[in-house]
This record gives C-alpha cells, structure tokens and sequence, in this order.
C-alpha cells in the first residue's frame, strides 16, 4: 500500500495498492571485466601525481567503451605539516544482475506487476472506487549504456602539534546514463493507454542525470597516552 501523506494512512486511505504476481525460475550468466593501469611519481620532495585510465565491460550493456581517466596530486607548499589534495576521475557502475533478472522474471506472463487505483483498506479489493489495472512488465532498452559518474575533489589538511588534525574539502560529482525507469503505458491526456490490455510497462534506460554538490569539514584529536581520539565531521 501506498499512501499519500501521513494524515491519509491515519484514515486509512491508501491511493495505491501493488502486488507482484506469479513464480517463474530464471537462469542466466553475467560477466563483468575490468582493466586498471596507474603510475604515481613525484616530482619534487613537496609535490606528488598520480595519473591512471581504467576500461571496464560488461554483459547485458551494449555500450563496450568505458575509458576512465583518473588524476591526483598531493601538494606540501608550507612544509610536512600542510597538504593540498586534488583529483579528477570517471566512474562508471555496473548493471545489477538483479535489475537485469526482473526483466527476465516481471514479463507480463510469467510474473507481472498488479496495481490497483484507490484500493480498499485492508483488502484492496473491497474499495468502492478501486480500479484494477491489467499486469504490468519490466524491460530493458536495447541501447542500454553504463552508467557514469565525473568526480573533482580539492581540498586542504592541516596538522597542528601532532594532535590536532583539521581537514576540509569539496567535491563535486556530474553523474550521466543514469539508470532510470520509464513508464511507456502511461495513458495520454484523454486517459487512454498505448497498450489498453497492459499496465505499467517499466522500461530501464540510460537517461538520468545527476549533479552533487558536497563540503566536508573534519577535525580529529589525539589523546597518545589514553589511545583516546575525538573526531568531529560535517558534511553540507
């Protein structure tokens, strides 16, 4: 049951009910590979790089090309006691296996998805105005594509008396191909379906997208002779 707001599950007024039906056995194998090359040298006794691609391939995906660049320096401009860090990478993440088995699984046949508008409560079926949808299914686009996330991070630490140790950093994170769920049943304007004799068709495609925006602050104290520390950390 789904309900629309706290004040409606206390009426006891659900707006939606869901039910994923039938059994089905499925058998299928996913592989995933992954290559990753990385070379760290310094260049000075305060300055460190780092630099490094990695390829990665799956089954279930068609998209076979997933360079990944990664970079990084560390940077003691004021001495040991002060480093500046920075990166800049791409990462991509894999297709569950999970997520490719209900496609397998929820067909419309074997398993499909029941949803019911405005359902009784506790049995969904005894709503006056309750509309039972037909099954739904699941499927995957064709031209599916691994998702990928652009990550940059800088950021500053600082120690004071071997004690005292205060970081902070920003780091942002541009996702693209983002899985996410289509409903290509949706009924028009005039309430009409494309497929009348099915329901919620959730077809999973490469099309989201996503930008993050993260501050941490982090402060760490060290007690030696009572192996005691103190952490302190924010994240906005």
């Amino acid at each position: 049951f789904t309900f629309g707001s706290l004040a409606a599950f206390e009426l006891r007024q659900p707006t939606t009910y869901t039910q994923r039906l039938g059994q089905v056995e499925t058998t299928f194998s996913q592989y995933q590979a992954g290559l990753y090359i990385q070379d760290d040298f310094r260049v000075n006794k305060n300055l460190s790089l780092s630099v490094g691609v990695r390829e990665e391939i799956q089954t279930h995906v068609s998209d076979w090309l997933n360079f990944m660049p990664r970079a990084g320096f560390s940077w003691n401009p004021f001495g040991a006691k002060t480093a500046i860090r920075g990166g800049y990478g791409i990462f991509h993440d894999w297709l569950t296996a999970d997520l490719y088995d209900q496609s397998l699984r929820v067909d419309g046949v074997a398993q499909r998805d029941l949803l019911i508008l405005n359902p009784g409560y506790p049995d969904p079926f005894a709503g006056a105005s309750a509309v039972v949808l037909p099954g739904g299914r699941v499927q995957m686009d064709p031209h599916l594509q691994m998702p990928a996330v652009q990550q940059f991070s800088i950021g500053v630490e600082r120690s004071f008396r071997d004690a005292l140790t205060v970081q902070t950093s920003y780091m942002r994170q541009d996702g693209r191909n983002q899985l996410r769920s289509i409903n290509l049943n949706a009924p028009d304007a005039s309430g009409v379906r494309p497929e009348p004799g099915v329901g919620t068709v959730a077809h999973i495609e490469s099309s989201g997208a996503t930008t993050v925006n993260r501050l941490y602050a982090m402060a760490n104290y060290r007690i030696p002779q009572s192996r005691t520390m103190l952490a302190l950390n924010y994240i906005l």
